[in-house]
């Protein structure tokens, strides 16, 4: 008979430990059981820990991923609430551009109308020709046209 491996034990051997093919007295195995039980205890314990910083770890990047995207969403709001105000400042001066433009138009055509067209006709119906009035026609044609040079779309404005 072979006696038990563990240092000063003089007992027989009873078993054979799988784990490390050691061969041990009944009394050896039974501690040497408990050796085992407490390393299983301790890895269990240890697998508990990773798993709590990994948990802990997802809740933070989980926590710092929300306070992102609100930045981001925060951003992409106040951008939107900037072009809509600058859309709104280029198309009210759009608009104003076109009403001024048009008021000048209007008032350049009544001009057109009253100082020029009117008298022409007058002096063609009544076939009597005023030197004065043609003179001051043709200096009339003449401020029209000159008034007529702001009749333009100017995107700078």
């Amino acid at each position: 008979m072979i006696n038990c491996e563990e240092s000063s034990c003089e007992n027989f051997q009873v078993a054979i430990c799988l784990h490390c093919m050691c061969r041990l007295c009944i009394y050896h195995i039974e501690d040497h059981q408990k050796v085992l039980l407490n390393k299983i205890d301790e890895l269990k314990n240890q697998v508990n820990q990773v798993n709590i910083i990994l948990m802990n770890a997802s809740n933070v990047m989980v926590e710092e991923r929300k306070a992102d995207a609100k930045k981001c969403f925060d951003w992409r709001k106040q951008k939107i609430v900037e072009i809509e105000r600058k859309y709104n400042e280029m198309r009210n001066s759009i608009e104003n551009r076109q009403k001024t433009l048009e008021n000048l138009e209007l008032e350049l055509n009544q001009r057109l109308k009253i100082e020029i067209q009117q008298p022409l006709e007058d002096m063609c119906i009544q076939k009597s020709i005023n030197v004065h009035l043609l003179d001051s026609i043709q200096l009339a044609i003449e401020t029209i046209k000159k008034d007529s040079e702001f009749l333009i779309w100017n995107s700078q404005q």
